[in-house]
This record gives structure tokens, C-alpha cells and sequence, in this order.
């Protein structure tokens, strides 16, 4: 008889080692089929920082060109040079504009 209880106990041992192992399996599996999802969603995080960054650099170079242009337009008897950098400034100023628009 201890024979036998030994064995039923056995057999009862491995069905119940083999379905914990089938549910940590399937954990698993669920855990690698969530990672390819989370890496992509990284990916857009980090995307939207970059593109949120060089947005904001485009904006201060507008800003700064905007400055540098109001004060070459103060000035009251401008030289060529002068004037060849506000026609500058401003074209430059102009594509800052239109690519922020687009961008929005």
C-alpha cells in the first residue's frame, strides 16, 4: 500500500509541478508578447521629446532673429550691410514661421 499511495502521490505531484510551470509559461509568453507594445511606446515618447525640443529651438532662433531684426529697423541711417541683413533676417525669419505653421 505505501507503494501505491507513493505512486498516486507522485502522479498527483507531477500534474500539479506540470500545470505551474504551463501557468509561468503562459505569464511568459504574455509578459514577451507586452514588451514589442512597450518598446514601440518608448520609441513615441521619446520621438515627441525630440520633436517637442527642436520645435523649441526653432522658436528661440525666430525670437532671436526677431530681436536682431527690430534692432537693425531702429536704426535710423542703416548702411548696405544693414540693409542686406534686414532682407536676410527677415526671409530667414519668414521660413521659421511657415515651418512652425506646418509643424502645428
Amino acid at each position: 500500500m505505501t507503494t501505491a499511495i507513493s505512486i498516486v502521490y507522485d502522479l498527483a505531484r507531477d500534474k500539479s509541478s506540470d500545470h505551474i510551470e504551463m501557468k509561468m509559461s503562459k505569464q511568459e509568453n504574455s509578459i514577451e508578447d507586452i514588451s514589442p507594445m512597450m518598446n514601440g511606446l518608448r520609441q513615441i515618447e521619446e520621438t515627441k521629446k525630440t520633436t517637442k525640443l527642436e520645435f523649441k529651438q526653432v522658436t528661440d532662433k525666430g525670437v532671436s532673429i526677431h530681436r536682431e531684426l527690430d534692432s537693425l529697423l531702429a536704426i535710423k541711417e542703416k548702411s548696405h550691410e544693414d540693409s542686406v541683413r534686414i532682407v536676410q533676417d527677415y526671409r530667414q525669419l519668414q521660413r521659421i514661421v511657415n515651418f512652425l505653421k506646418k509643424g502645428k
